[in-house]
């Protein structure tokens, strides 16, 4: 797993310029947020649209925090192996699915974007970097 000095710099790269993602210390506003991992450390939130399953996607440096309404799922990266995006008109997209080491899959939203440029290949450009190369 990349070492959290790099994790910061992957975020501040990749995910801050998104209009919806803010980093940590950006933050003014008092959001729901799972209690982490042992050892992890806040680093962004991503804000979906409200209306949204996963309204929040937390940034963490040792996997991400879904917001599946009454409960938080935690995805370590560790335990990714990859990520697949919908087959379809690309200017559409607002989804991924992040396959697991057991054979599950996970279906995150990410709403953010306009017609040309979507959140979610910014979202996948991240998690690819930052998933462990499994043997």
């Amino acid at each position: 797993m990349k070492d959290v000095p790099d994790m910061h710099a992957r975020v501040h790269r990749t995910l801050k310029p998104l209009a919806r993602f803010r980093q940590i210390s950006e933050v003014t506003q008092s959001l729901p947020h799972p209690r982490l991992a042992d050892g992890d450390e806040l680093l962004g939130v991503y804000e979906n649209e409200p209306s949204e399953l996963n309204h929040y996607i937390i940034v963490g440096a040792k996997g991400i925090y879904i917001d599946h309404g009454d409960a938080w799922r935690f995805i370590p990266y560790e335990v990714m192996t990859k990520t697949v995006l919908p087959e379809g008109d690309k200017h559409a997209i607002d989804r991924l699915t992040i396959k697991l080491m057991n054979g599950d899959s996970i279906v995150m939203a990410v709403s953010g974007g306009d017609n040309k440029f979507r959140d979610v290949f910014e979202i996948v450009r991240f998690l690819d970097r930052v998933i462990p190369k499994h043997l």
